[in-house]
Order: C-alpha cells, then sequence, then structure tokens
C-alpha cells in the first residue's frame, strides 16, 4: 500500500539497512533505491508516506539529491537526511532545500524510530 510506502534513497544498500528495519518495525513499507536511480520512476501514483536520504558523505552531491528528491515526491511528504559530519552550512542548505530534519549516522534504532514516528509516521498521503 503507497499510503505507508517509504523510500530509502541510499548510496549503497548496506547503509540504508538500518532504516529499513526501524521503519518496517513501525508497521511501514520500504523500498530502497540506488542514489543514481530515477526517484520519479518509483513514485506510485498514490504518493508516498516520506523519503530518507541516507549520504556516506554530507556534500555538495548530496544536497543536490535533497532537492531532486524534494521535487519528486512533493512538499506534503516529509524528507529526512542522514549521514555522517553534518556542518552548520550543510544542515541550513539540507533544511533549506527540503529536508525536514537530520540524522546523524550512525543512528541508533530508536534515534532512527525517534525522527520517523516524529515526521513520517503521522504526515499525510501526498
Amino acid at each position: 500500500m503507497a499510503a505507508d510506502l517509504v523510500l530509502i534513497v541510499a548510496e549503497d544498500s548496506e547503509d540504508a539497512r538500518p532504516f529499513e528495519e526501524s521503519l518496517q518495525e513501525l508497521g511501514l513499507t520500504t523500498r530502497i533505491l540506488d542514489y543514481r536511480d530515477n526517484v520519479k520512476e518509483f513514485l506510485p501514483p498514490e504518493g508516498v508516506r516520506g523519503a530518507v536520504l541516507v549520504m556516506r558523505d554530507v556534500n555538495e552531491q548530496g544536497i543536490a539529491k535533497v532537492i531532486k528528491i524534494r521535487s519528486a515526491c512533493g512538499k506534503a511528504s516529509p524528507l529526512l537526511a542522514a549521514g555522517p559530519n553534518w556542518t552548520r552550512t550543510s544542515v541550513l542548505q539540507a533544511v533549506k532545500y527540503g529536508a525536514c530534519d537530520i540524522v546523524v549516522t550512525p543512528a541508533t534504532t530508536e534515534e532512527i524510530k525517534g525522527k520517523v514516528g516524529v515526521h513520517l509516521k503521522t504526515a499525510p498521503v501526498s
């Protein structure tokens, strides 16, 4: 059911696993996409609950991906950006371009579930 679908976009599928497991424990359906995938091609007509971008390095390429995911999913679907070594500038850029929250990785299951619970679990479907 697309209403519970959360897209996880990651450079490496192993980096996405903790997010996938946490989201599934909350009863959400996940689909892992590669960084190079065109997100629009994987969107169901009903939209998605939200999206998570998992970055290996927080850099300009990652911020550009925030913009692409936000454009594909629409403003009604929350977007979490996850990665290590966030700077004040990178946080501000991610939020400016559409991320609703930041997850510093590596993150515990509890941290992931906390962010997801606030932003994705109760989010309306776009």
